[in-house]
């Protein structure tokens, strides 16, 4: 979306891969009137270098090739101009990376990083809720290993007693599938001289 706002060949949204922000992953890659293959590349003879070092939107009007001669894709892409902001987490840790690329000179930039502030804000929201969702979701999958494998029942009850998860552990304990498990009250299946009396 920010390529077509901006009307620019080129614009990328890159995560940052390593703690020295020394190389970026691409997210989404719009060159042209698509989309391209993701990649992951070293930053250091980059514009992108600069935005990750300084941790400010750069931007280079025109002459982008001559000021970081090092960086054959801005040659692969004829570029001429380049602007680029960084991604912030809610809580200030830079993650990353938006840019814009053209094959012409930049000619409005203030309304350029208007717009790029803003596609920015909203990349980082969208990079950091990815990632949480991707935290939770490993968080899970490793409570339900640890579940699988644990001698020790987990259950999960309503407050009526009434189960909601069951263990494989329990099931085979007890002889009955998780299905006939799951919605039923523990005191079913639990014998009564096992109850407290106290």
């Amino acid at each position: 979306h920010v390529a077509a706002a901006l009307d620019v060949y080129c614009a990328t949204v890159a995560e940052v891969t390593d703690a020295q922000h020394s190389r970026l992953r691409t997210l989404a890659v719009w060159v042209g009137k698509g989309l391209e293959e993701n990649y992951e590349y070293d930053v250091a003879d980059a514009p992108c270098g600069q935005v990750l070092r300084e941790g400010k939107l750069f931007c280079c009007r025109e002459g982008v090739q001559e000021r970081f001669p090092e960086c054959r894709s801005l040659g692969d892409l004829n570029a001429v101009s380049y602007m680029g902001a960084p991604l912030f987490k809610s809580a200030g840790q830079l993650i990353g990376n938006l840019c814009i690329i053209d094959n012409k000179p930049l000619d409005d930039e203030r309304r350029a990083k208007s717009i790029l502030e803003i596609f920015a804000a909203r990349a980082a929201a969208e990079i950091e809720r990815k990632r949480a969702e991707d935290a939770l979701r490993e968080s899970e999958e490793r409570l339900a290993r640890a579940e699988k494998s644990s001698l020790v029942m987990v259950t999960h009850a309503d407050l009526e007693g009434r189960w909601l998860k069951v263990p494989p552990t329990l099931c085979a304990l007890l002889g009955y599938s998780e299905a006939e498990l799951l919605g039923s009250y523990s005191k079913e299946v639990t014998h009564p001289d096992d109850f407290d009396a106290g």
